[in-house]
């Protein structure tokens, strides 16, 4: 992931695959059919011609919750080569040809859940006006060896360094991101996955320190529930 300096903290540079739509293509998340028709016709939108009221995510009232309806398609191109396209235009290319930069599903969820706890977790410490200079994300996951071979475990282990960074700010950002923000991890949380979410921080300015440490750990069988 790139990113620029902005005087309250990094953010991340557009023209990234949005980790929200990756992840929703790589679940293939289905509704039931009934709420999908009940969602249309509040939209104004028949499936014939498409879900054009809620394509690029607009919230829409469904089983008595908001709900935002995510979509992608995926086209194969020949061999183990496919190409999906989300609802919002962004293109990934998912294939074995590592040379041809095609992603595996596997790997690209892991990134996905690195970007969208990233993209909390910059936002928060800016808010708390820290000061990040270098920012990035290390992902372990293990899979099991019996099919299907789901993430039993993934690290998540944020470094931070910056000029102004408080050990309590990267701590209550990454928490904040596990437990109440990000919906990849929150998806991946709930099946068998157990997610560890840590960190390696060091403030560089003129109060200089070093930290290191477990935020929380979330999953497996961890229910998403609503927060307020």
């Amino acid at each position: 992931t790139r990113w620029e300096s902005a005087a309250a903290g990094a953010v991340p540079l557009l023209g990234e695959p949005a980790p929200i739509a990756v992840a929703g293509a790589l679940v293939g998340i289905r509704l039931h059919r009934a709420a999908r028709i009940a969602a249309a016709r509040w939209a104004g939108a028949s499936f014939g011609g498409g879900l054009a009221g809620v394509a690029g995510g607009a919230a829409t009232p469904m089983l008595g919750v908001m709900s935002r309806l995510r979509n992608a398609v995926l086209v194969h191109e020949g061999g183990m080569r496919f190409a999906a396209t989300t609802g919002t235009g962004r293109t990934i290319t998912f294939g074995d040809d590592t040379e041809a930069n095609e992603l595996s599903p596997v790997e690209t969820l892991a990134a996905a859940l690195a970007a969208c706890s990233a993209m909390d977790v910059v936002s928060i410490l800016a808010k708390k006006r820290q000061r990040v200079t270098t920012y990035r994300i290390e992902v372990n996951g293990e899979q099991r060896d019996e099919y299907p071979q789901v993430y039993t475990r993934i690290d998540v282990t944020h470094v931070v360094e910056g000029t102004v960074l408080l050990e309590s700010a990267v701590r209550r950002a990454i928490d904040l991101s596990a437990k109440r923000y990000c919906p990849v991890n929150a998806m991946v949380s709930a099946g068998a996955t157990e997610v560890h979410h840590g960190y390696r921080m060091r403030c560089t300015g003129a109060n200089q320190h070093e930290g290191a440490g477990e935020v929380a750990v979330t999953g497996p069988e961890r229910r998403p529930d609503i927060v307020a």
